[in-house]
């Protein structure tokens, strides 16, 4: 049996959390730990595996607990390796921002196994902490592709329509954005992470052709996800950088864009550029890229290898 662990060490308080969500909905739509939870259960269920989280007995608890996300959890999960109580310990995705944190408590030798979601993190996590190597792979969380089937509404000969989707972008280069999509008689859309619910995140998707973003980095990109499920392409704005506790690293803010779902660029010129030469947009196929890569029973399937390795 699977146990997962998250944040919250009981049952009580994922169902109470789960039972308000219902109850009073959600003032601000966002992703992280929720969505990785909800994506790999959801994931686990469609394929039909056997599994338990935040038990709240210990005779519950399965021969394998993963930690998806917390320190307390990690903790609980590694007093119970340590007496013997279960055979094996996988963590990750969301436990750490570095594997130096708590001690470097993440690389302890009662970890079987731990999972980051993107190259970037694995090799920041190895430089902080050499004794991860060798038991860390690279897992990203999946999306619901029927959620975010979004047909377009969009009519014939419309002019260009653009979602400008900012998550902590300087303000002077959003705002040399939007005078950019002015000057080329593209109609935008803002939405700023935080202060949206996921029906308006839908039915902005839903009525653009493509999305500009703004983020200094992303350890995956759910939102890119969801976006390119509802098969927008995106074009994002890459700083190639990453600073956490006076240390810099080599990041990403999209980690898993390809070809398929959209470019990088760098400053207005090359965004300029982007959206000159690709105003045909039929050459990006961003919802095939997710059902080929990144649906929840895709991430499900590729979770048991890795944990199981």
């Amino acid at each position: 049996m699977l146990t997962l662990l998250t944040h919250n060490s009981t049952a009580f308080i994922y169902k109470l959390k789960r039972i308000k969500r219902k109850l009073f909905g959600e003032a601000a739509y966002t992703r992280g730990h929720g969505a990785v939870t909800g994506g790999i259960t959801d994931g686990l269920d469609r394929l039909g595996v056997e599994y338990n989280i935040n038990v709240t007995r210990r005779s519950e608890i399965g021969d394998h607990v993963h930690v998806l996300s917390g320190f307390e959890a990690l903790h609980f999960a590694l007093e119970l390796k340590r007496k013997g109580k279960i055979k094996r310990l996988t963590v990750g995705p969301n436990v750490a921002v570095s594997s130096a944190d708590e001690g470097g408590i993440i690389a302890s030798d009662l970890v079987d196994k731990m999972l980051v979601p993107s190259q970037w993190v694995l090799d920041a996590f190895v430089e902080d902490n050499p004794a991860v190597e060798g038991r860390i792979a690279i897992w990203c969380s999946g999306v619901n592709p029927d959620e975010w089937n979004l047909p377009k509404q969009l009519p014939a000969g419309h002019q260009r329509r653009c979602l400008l989707y900012l998550k902590y972008p300087q303000k002077k280069l959003a705002e040399q954005c939007k005078a950019l999509l002015e000057s080329v008689n593209i109609a935008y859309e803002s939405i700023v992470y935080g202060s949206y619910t996921k029906d308006e995140m839908k039915a902005k998707l839903a009525s653009v052709d493509f999305a500009i973003v703004f983020s200094a980095t992303e350890t995956q990109g759910i939102a890119l996800f969801e976006m390119w499920a509802s098969d927008t392409p995106t074009f994002v704005w890459n700083q190639g950088n990453y600073q956490y506790k006076l240390r810099n690293y080599a990041a990403s803010s999209a980690p898993y864009l390809s070809g398929e779902t959209g470019c990088f660029f760098r400053d207005m010129q090359e965004l300029e550029t982007l959206l000159t030469q690709h105003t045909d947009l039929s050459v990006f196929h961003p919802r095939e890229w997710i059902l080929a890569n990144g649906t929840n029973e895709i991430s499900a399937r590729s979770f048991l290898n890795l944990i199981s390795e």
